[in-house]
């Protein structure tokens, strides 16, 4: 079983819930391929337009304002999908990400996929700092999907 040099924590809030820490509900914690495989398999449809759903490294809560030396200087690389199911475009992202063979892993620290409909989603990709390579590993490994242009938004001004 392949082993992931990482480990993620998979992470739901609902869209009407507060950003705190409280509201952050932890699903799974994710070691190796097959519990990746397993957790995507059984992610149900239904949130779409009513949750964001957080891989993030270790236990890294997706609230910059907890860890701001990890943040400092980063913020999130966002695009947008239409068109395809949320879940396909879900596991795009989490192979790319979690197989650890593409982007610039010392910069990324968690994916974000909001499903806004059953075809259509926002992808944020948590980062350190903004890299423009991540930007355009991100628009080029997500072309097939038809992405967006991605855009960077600092967490701090």
């Amino acid at each position: 079983m392949m082993q992931f040099e990482r480990k993620w924590t998979l992470f739901i809030k609902l869209n009407n819930d507060a950003w705190e820490k409280e509201k952050f509900k932890y699903i799974y914690k994710i070691t190796n391929v097959k519990e990746m495989w397993q957790v995507l398999n059984n992610i149900p449809t239904g949130l779409a337009g009513c949750s964001n759903i957080f891989f993030m490294e270790d236990n890294l809560l997706p609230l910059w304002e907890d860890n701001k030396q990890v943040w400092e200087r980063g913020g999130c690389w966002s695009t947008i999908i239409k068109g395809i199911e949320w879940k396909k475009t879900m596991n795009e992202i989490c192979m790319l990400i979690m197989g650890e063979c593409i982007f610039d892993m010392d910069n990324i620290k968690g994916i974000c996929i909001v499903p806004v409909t059953t075809t259509h989603c926002i992808v944020k990709l948590w980062a350190t700092d903004k890299s423009d390579k991540n930007c355009e590993l991100l628009k080029n490994n997500l072309s097939e999907l038809q992405c967006c242009m991605p855009r960077f938004k600092a967490f701090v001004a």
